[in-house]
């Protein structure tokens, strides 16, 4: 991922990401203006290292690890603070996907890195 943010959420105003230090950051953005209005970076990190990314909702994030786990991201709270439980596998090795893709009506959708869906 190096130092770039991974967008993830783009469902405006808001938007969560994963920094390079594998840190969570939440960003609210201004309707009209299209200004960030806030940002807050969690205090913790995810402990492993992302390889993508997708939000089911407000404050859940699915994300695959570099180790071809799929693994589960609850956010506890967003407001001044971005705080998150611990994530939990929901899937040890085999997940190969390096891009996901919820839309909202139940399916998740991936590509793996030989392009396979």
């Amino acid at each position: 991922m190096g130092d770039a943010e991974i967008l993830v959420g783009a469902s405006w105003p808001s938007l969560v990401s994963v920094v390079s230090d594998g840190g969570l950051t939440y960003s609210a953005i201004e309707g009209d203006s299209g200004q960030f209005s806030e940002v807050v970076t969690s205090g913790v990190t995810l402990g492993f290292t992302p390889r993508a990314m997708a939000t089911l909702n407000f404050n859940t994030i699915l994300l695959t690890s570099t180790e071809d786990d799929l693994c589960r991201i609850d956010a506890v709270t967003n407001d001044a603070s971005l705080v998150f439980d611990p994530p939990v596998t929901i899937i040890g090795g085999g997940w190969t996907h390096t891009h996901l893709s919820h839309d909202d009506a139940g399916s998740l959708c991936g590509l793996t890195s030989a392009g396979g869906v």
